[in-house]
């Protein structure tokens, strides 16, 4: 067999490692791709760690998965800083675009079309509090937690615990409801133009591409970017 093709994926924070968790633990990498997926803990942090993977020889190619969070308009918001950092490496925007997969308004509405179509998730918001009841809907034990032997009610968070519990249904007690190909067939339902739709998002792309060991998709990035 040919040498593996490496692909490294600068994640924006939790939510989204908790995502590729759920991809890498249900065969959603194929056997002829090298994927490593780096949390960089923060927006601000993604074009650093792009720099750093970009500048290997050894990485064949290098993309980025952050959110939008319905803050386009916004010079300063994390979105527009992320591509403003990816812009000053790459050299353009057709190149940031290349590189890019995102979801507007962020990574929650994937996960949850991993448990139904997006007529029954629809999500226009990116906070975490409004978006709580359809959490709770889908993941029950989220909205409770014991403190100090008393059960207290909670919110979604994105907390550790709560995306653990996110995970493991998926990868740990997969059935009808929770499902990674179930999501893969759900996200289609999500238009591709994440700058203009929301919700929107591109990532179907990547994770289809992933789950192929479709090269020719990472190759044409490259050659986008010129390399």
């Amino acid at each position: 067999m040919s040498e593996k093709y490496s692909v490294v994926v600068i994640v924006e924070g939790d939510e989204e490692e908790c995502l590729f968790d759920i991809v890498s633990q249900n065969n959603g990498i194929h056997e002829t791709i090298d994927a490593l997926f780096v949390n960089a803990n923060g927006a601000g942090n993604i074009g650093a760690f792009y720099q750093e993977f970009y500048s290997e020889p050894s990485i064949d190619c290098v993309v980025a998965v952050y959110d939008v969070d319905c803050k386009q308009g916004e010079q300063t918001s994390p979105f527009n800083l992320t591509r403003s950092d990816l812009l000053s490496i790459l050299g353009d925007e057709k190149a940031v675009d290349s590189v890019s997969f995102c979801t507007n308004p962020n990574i929650l509405q994937i996960l949850l079309l991993g448990c139904a179509p997006l007529q029954n998730v629809l999500l226009n918001t990116s906070s975490k509090k409004q978006n709580s009841e359809v959490v709770e809907k889908y993941w029950p034990k989220i909205s409770v937690k014991i403190k100090n032997g008393k059960r207290i009610k909670n919110g979604y968070t994105a907390s550790n615990w709560q995306l653990d519990i996110i995970k493991d249904s998926f990868c740990n007690e997969p059935t009808k409801t929770y499902s990674y190909d179930n999501l893969l067939k759900n996200i289609s339902e999500l238009n591709h133009d994440y700058k203009h739709n929301v919700p929107g998002g591109n990532l179907e792309l990547l994770l289809k591409a992933l789950k192929t060991g479709d090269k020719s998709f990472f190759e044409k990035i490259k050659n986008i970017k010129g390399e």
